[in-house]
């Protein structure tokens, strides 16, 4: 014989939530839209998580408002944009400054008319250069004072035209 009253029963185990309890059970979409209309899934799920929940659960978050995409102000002319607001900036400072322009640049094809970085003054000549910023300095004085000038000149084989010892009077 079965007794009548089995372990769980009449306790709440296994019952259901009753219909209707939630205002929104029966339409969310409807709910959302009275309440909610315009905001967004994310603002829905940190207003109230119970009815984002069962937006998800029932595959109706698409209909929920989109996020407004604010155009960048780079969108209709990016070169002109650059030439204006960055002028004679180089590729590299671009790049780390505005990520998004440098890409969209270089997606178009457009970085070509972004200048590289301007090449260092001594290149054209490097004696004359010496002369002019550090005369009379030594080697040692030289590679305290600018170690890439230094470094070219080494590389270059005209660091000999350097002196290695201050001349005395």
């Amino acid at each position: 014989m079965v007794s009548e009253k089995s372990p769980g029963v009449g306790k709440g185990f296994g019952r259901k939530r009753e219909k209707g309890r939630h205002p929104w059970t029966d339409d969310p979409l409807a709910y959302y839209r009275k309440h909610y209309g315009g905001l967004t899934s994310q603002e829905i799920k940190k207003i109230n998580k119970p009815l984002y929940n069962i937006l998800r659960k029932r595959g109706l978050l698409r209909a929920l408002a989109k996020k407004q995409k604010i155009p960048h102000p780079w969108a209709d002319n990016p070169l002109k944009y650059y030439k204006e607001n960055y002028p004679n900036l180089s590729r590299g400072k671009l790049q780390h400054t505005n990520v998004n322009l440098y890409n969209l640049l270089r997606s178009l094809g457009l970085l070509e008319d972004v200048p590289k970085k301007a090449p260092n003054p001594w290149v054209s000549d490097p004696i004359a250069y010496y002369h002019k910023h550090y005369p009379g300095r030594t080697r040692g004085q030289l590679w305290a004072k600018n170690r890439a000038f230094y470094n070219y000149l080494l590389k270059n084989g005209l660091i000999d035209q350097i002196p290695t010892k201050e001349k005395k009077f």
